[in-house]
């Protein structure tokens, strides 16, 4: 939702003696605000006879999560360590990511249309109408190119077909004499000593997962080739009219609130390629939010997140990453620090708002693949 336009609803709580009595997670969140340094609970303490803390109406839920977001949640070793075990992996893999950026960016300045931003329906993101999970929500797996081979097939409809063509598939997964194959589209960035046969099998995985969520077409099994036959369906995976084949959007009949606009510096620039499913989720949210609220800033309560984009509160974390890596900008809240930690004032009272966030075009502009690894070196 807008923070321009919406009001959060707050509940008071009161602390007295170092006790938050306000639910079953009483004992988890004194811990957790024991630990805060210079956090004193201990009912001698004359800072905290009374405590006023203003969160969200469901209570310590929402409490909990937003001294979380306020930093109460440091980073462990085992995160740095997986995000310089991330940085290394980039790092390896640097001539397949640069191939891969250089091919789409060919792709682009080869192609009939040459659009500046690749319309997606929002049906991508938000929560199936059956109540299950947005079809990108499935997609979000520790490792895997489900995400990101869809977002790149629907970069290459968009480059070579014009609004309304049902897309059909003519590309091999491998490379012809005469045209690129699905390979040459995304990184390499396997570990085999065959890298063409490696790549070929994650594409294969990636299809197979794809299909599972409706977003693909394969023939039956068994077929050979079943693979390159591969056709894209419509961003809603199988919604009210079924599967439906591809058809690009048309942006001046299509209605403006139903879709959202990706950057094609996104695709350009090798972002499609280097971020995490989880992470691409998060950023295409907040280009929906700023699409149907403005770019003044947005904020995501736990209801949004739940009940329109079906994400969880680990997912919504990799704004972090995201702010890290130049593509949104955290909003200034007189309430927080520049880290965004919670001020401590004297009187002990705060007034807590969810963070905020605008998409940042500057650093999408900035080649992908160093960016990040740079970003998790440096940890966040």
């Amino acid at each position: 939702m807008s923070a321009t336009n919406q009001t959060v609803p707050r509940t008071r709580h009161e602390v007295h003696d170092g006790q938050i009595p306000i639910g079953p997670h009483t004992p988890k969140i004194n811990q957790t605000l024991t630990d805060l340094p210079g956090f004193d609970l201990r009912p001698e303490s004359s800072a905290l006879k009374e405590c006023i803390i203003w969160c969200g109406p469901i209570g310590d839920k929402i409490f909990h999560g937003l001294l979380r977001a306020g930093g109460c949640a440091m980073t462990g070793a085992r995160d740095r360590d997986r995000q310089r075990r991330r940085a290394d992996r980039l790092r390896r893999a640097t001539g397949p990511y640069r191939t891969a950026r250089e091919t789409l960016q060919e792709l682009h300045a080869r192609g009939d249309r040459r659009p500046s931003t690749i319309a997606v329906r929002r049906t991508l993101i938000t929560r199936h109408e059956s109540g299950g999970p947005s079809p990108a929500a499935q997609l979000i797996t520790p490792k895997g190119l489900g995400l990101a081979l869809y977002l790149t097939a629907l970069f290459e409809a968009q480059c070579r077909r014009p609004a309304d063509s049902q897309i059909r598939n003519t590309r091999s997964l491998q490379p012809t004499r005469t045209d690129l194959g699905w390979v040459d589209l995304l990184p390499a960035a396997t570990t085999g000593a065959d890298t063409q046969a490696a790549m070929l099998r994650q594409l294969q995985r990636a299809l197979t997962l794809l299909e599972r969520t409706r977003l693909v077409e394969l023939p039956r099994h068994g077929l050979v080739g079943r693979y390159e036959r591969f056709n894209v369906l419509d961003e809603s995976g199988g919604g009210a009219h079924g599967r439906t084949g591809y058809v690009v959007p048309n942006r001046a009949t299509e209605s403006a609130s139903a879709l959202l606009r990706i950057p094609v510096a996104f695709f350009l620039r090798g972002w499609a390629h280097v971020l995490l499913p989880a992470e691409i989720v998060v950023y295409l949210i907040v280009l929906d939010l700023e699409g149907q609220h403005g770019d003044g800033g947005v904020y995501l309560p736990d209801r949004t997140k739940d009940e329109i984009y079906s994400i969880t509160r680990d997912v919504y974390e990799h704004h972090r990453a995201l702010r890290a890596y130049g593509l949104i900008d955290r909003l200034a809240d007189p309430n927080r620090r520049p880290d965004g930690k919670f001020v401590r004032r004297p009187t002990l009272i705060y007034d807590l708002h969810p963070l905020r966030f605008r998409s940042a075009r500057r650093g999408l502009d900035n080649d992908a693949q160093p960016t990040v690894i740079d970003a998790l070196l440096r940890g966040w």
